[in-house]
C-alpha cells in the first residue's frame, strides 16, 4: 500500500511535466524494437513511462532525441522490479539484471 501511494504521489507531482509523460501521450514511429519517439511532432527528450491497469508502473525511462536513452526499469504487475536495461542512442547497451517473482 505505501509502495502505490509513492508511486501515485510521484506521478501527481511529475505527470503534469512535459518531461515526464505517459507512453500513451507519445507518439512511436519506429518499431517495437527500435522506438523513435516524439510528442507534439518534436522529438521527445525526458522520462516516459507507462503503467498496468491496476495503477502500478509498468516501465520507466529516459528519452533523448526520441530514442531511449539511458537506464530504463520494467516492474511486474505486484510493482517488484523485473528488469534493468541501459540503452544509448536507442539501441541495447550492456547487460540487462532480471528479477523473478515467487508465486
Amino acid at each position: 500500500m505505501k509502495k502505490l501511494f509513492l508511486i501515485l504521489i510521484s506521478v501527481i507531482l511529475f505527470g503534469c511535466s512535459e518531461n515526464r509523460l505517459l507512453l500513451d501521450e507519445l507518439t512511436n514511429k519506429g518499431t517495437d524494437e527500435n522506438r523513435i519517439i516524439y510528442y507534439k511532432s518534436k522529438l521527445f527528450n525526458g522520462v516516459g513511462f507507462d503503467i498496468y491497469p491496476n495503477s502500478q508502473l509498468k516501465e520507466e525511462g529516459n528519452h533523448k532525441d526520441g530514442k531511449q536513452d539511458g537506464l530504463w526499469k520494467y516492474y511486474h504487475k505486484n510493482g517488484q522490479l523485473k528488469e534493468e536495461r541501459n540503452y544509448i542512442n536507442g539501441i541495447r547497451d550492456g547487460l540487462s539484471k532480471k528479477w523473478s517473482i515467487k508465486i
